[in-house]
C-alpha cells in the first residue's frame, strides 16, 4: 500500500518538476528573468520542488523498494530529511512575500517600481534562512518534561 502512495505520488511531481525545468528554461533563454523580477521569487519554491522531488527518486523510492535507508547514518542522510520541511517553509514564506510585494505594487507603485533584483534575491536568501531555522538545523534535540513522561 505505501509503494501504490510513493508511485501515485511520483507521477505527478514528475510532471510538475517537468514544467518547472520547462519554465525556468524559457524564462532565461527569453531575458523574461531579467525584466521580471518577482519570477526570481517564483523560482526559489520551483527549485525547491526539484529539490524534494530528487529526494524522492534518490532516496525515498529506493530505500522503500530495498526496505533499507540507502544513506543510514551520513550526512547526505541529514540533508535528505532537511529538504522537505524547508520545501514547505520556503512555500510558504514566498507566498507570504508576494502577497506583500503585490499590497506594495498595489497601494505604492512607485516604491514597488524602485524595488530590483537584488532586492528580490535579499528576500530570497532571507526566506532559505527562515526556513533553515524553522526546519530546527542546528537545534539540539531536546524534550519537554511532557513529552519524556509520554514517550519513556
Amino acid at each position: 500500500m505505501l509503494a501504490v502512495f510513493y508511485l501515485s505520488s511520483f507521477v505527478p511531481n514528475t510532471v510538475v518538476v517537468f514544467v518547472d525545468v520547462l519554465i525556468i528554461y524559457y524564462a532565461y533563454t527569453t531575458s523574461e528573468i531579467r525584466r521580471h523580477f518577482v519570477l526570481q521569487l517564483v523560482f526559489l519554491p520551483m527549485l525547491m520542488d526539484m529539490a524534494a522531488y530528487l529526494v524522492v527518486v534518490i532516496h525515498d523510492l529506493p530505500s522503500l523498494h530495498l526496505d533499507v535507508n540507502l544513506f543510514s547514518g551520513t550526512s547526505v542522510n541529514n540533508f535528505f530529511v532537511l529538504i522537505i520541511p524547508m520545501q514547505y517553509f520556503t512555500q510558504l514564506f514566498v507566498l507570504l512575500a508576494i502577497s506583500v510585494i503585490h499590497a506594495v505594487a498595489v497601494f505604492y507603485p512607485a516604491k514597488f517600481r524602485a524595488f530590483s533584483s537584488k532586492d528580490v534575491r535579499m528576500i530570497n536568501v532571507i526566506i532559505v534562512v527562515v526556513a533553515v531555522i524553522g526546519t530546527g538545523l542546528g537545534r539540539e534535540k531536546r524534550r519537554s518534561p511532557l513529552q519524556k513522561l509520554h514517550w519513556d
